[in-house]
């Protein structure tokens, strides 16, 4: 069946539109190559104060497989270079600004939909020139949560035993041949049949054994990672004094920018100014 769009609106939503995660290459080439293909569109740049954002990313990090203390991780020149000016946020919505043209970018912040969804979304509706025609569900929906501290060390410590691309060392105890005894025939073929579809150079056959190990490696990480999020007792993570210490000046010039030239109240949310 096709389904009639011709009088709703299209929207794309991707946090990958904003670079490569972590620390956001390529957005520059990802913005033009989206101007080229649909023009003068309007745009929506949600952004977050930086040192939650910090504590969301490396989070994140922890989730997929990294195994580096948050330090090491802010400071790494192979996995994080650039994630520092990545928040400096005037940098992209200047970007798109002027590829689009200023009329065309939201900018909203991400304090202002936990104050008040309804009415950042009724700002982003009318913006998009949508109805007002809409609600939200009854029930919050709580999706990818943050790791509390102690979930965050164990994954943390567990991922030092799978392999990733955040991780590819091959560990002492290696974890996915010792999950591979203990899976059934038919848990591996169904394994198989699942990661092969994200593979496009594979052979059936030739390459079993490889596939496998890549699906049992990537399965445990999820599997530890919804874990680990049901560990809500300890502390929130924080990012560490030495880190807000040395970075808090190099917000300052980027969130002024943002306070006067697009008016958004930084201020009233606590960020480097």
């Amino acid at each position: 069946d096709v389904i009639d769009c011709d009088s709703k609106k299209k929207v794309i939503c991707r946090e990958a539109l904003s670079g490569t995660y972590p620390n956001g290459d390529h957005v520059k080439r990802t913005a033009e190559r989206l101007y080229s293909v649909f023009g003068e569109v309007k745009v929506c740049i949600v952004i977050r104060e930086q040192f939650s954002m910090l504590n969301s990313i490396y989070s994140q990090y922890i989730k997929i497989g990294g195994t580096l203390s948050f330090e090491d991780f802010v400071y790494d020149p192979i996995v994080s270079p650039g994630l520092i000016e990545k928040l400096k946020y005037h940098k992209i919505i200047n970007m798109y600004a002027e590829l689009f043209g200023q009329n065309n970018i939201f900018v909203g912040l991400f304090e202002d939909f936990k104050s008040d969804n309804e009415l950042f979304a009724k700002r982003v509706f009318e913006f998009i020139g949508c109805s007002d025609d809409w609600r939200f569900a009854a029930q919050e929906l709580i999706v990818n949560p943050s790791l509390r501290k102690p979930g965050l060390e164990i994954q943390r410590f567990i991922n030092r035993f799978l392999r990733n691309d955040l991780n590819p060392s091959m560990p002492i105890l290696p974890l996915d041949r010792l999950a591979g005894v203990f899976l059934s025939g038919e848990k591996k073929n169904k394994l198989l049949d699942s990661t092969r579809g994200r593979l496009i150079y594979s052979k059936v056959g030739r390459d079993d054994d490889l596939v496998l190990r890549y699906a049992i490696n990537f399965a445990l990480t999820l599997h530890v990672s919804k874990l680990c999020e049901r560990i809500q007792f300890g502390s929130k993570l924080n990012v560490p004094r030495s880190i807000f210490d040395c970075l808090i000046s190099e917000f300052v010039e980027s969130n002024l920018q943002l306070l006067d030239k697009y008016a958004l109240p930084v201020d009233k949310y606590g960020w480097s100014l």
